[in-house]
């Protein structure tokens, strides 16, 4: 068992007390999956939301997420992912079973709406539900594209990876 001096990082159950689900580590904790993310709760089926899916916040319930559906969407929040190695919140919380990417490499459903896709663009939501294009003025960002994409319409399954961060304001 880990002292206090020797822990680096400490992680309790809910409520902070220490049990056998609690996590003290002393050095690096590893995952397969390196994305950090949070479970969110989603307006309407979470059946219908999938990986790479672009979302904003709710306009009619502001604890919740939507798809993003308008270009350049003052809302917009991130991207979602199924991918996360760390994933904060649920459980007792009772956060929803959608994880929302907070940083990491993702997939992200992209549009060729505003032209083709290069690498290190600033990607911004679309008017296509749930899909980001590439942003080609000021806005909220919610992505950097890793890929390039040239196709010129909404694709049904990712087609670009993306570095998710939090959107700038």
């Amino acid at each position: 068992t880990a002292s206090s001096t020797d822990t680096v990082a400490y992680f309790a159950s809910t409520g902070g007390a220490t049990t056998d689900i609690s996590i003290v580590a002393r050095g690096v904790i590893t995952s397969g999956l390196a994305d950090i993310g949070e479970y969110i709760e989603v307006v309407g089926d979470e059946e219908e939301y999938r990986q790479g899916d672009v979302v904003s916040v709710s306009v009619s319930d502001p604890t919740k997420f939507e798809k993003a559906s308008r270009a350049y969407d003052s809302r917009l929040a991130g991207i979602i992912t199924t991918t996360a190695g760390l994933v904060a919140g649920g459980g007792a919380d009772s956060h929803g079973s959608r994880i929302l990417a907070l940083a990491g490499r993702v997939p992200v459903k992209v549009s060729g709406a505003n032209g083709s896709i290069a690498v290190g663009d600033a990607l911004t939501s679309s008017d296509a539900a749930g899909y980001a294009m590439r942003a080609t003025r000021l806005g909220r960002v919610v992505a950097t594209a890793l890929e390039p994409f040239s196709g010129t319409s909404a694709s049904a399954s990712p087609s670009a990876s993306a570095s998710a961060s939090t959107p700038a304001a």
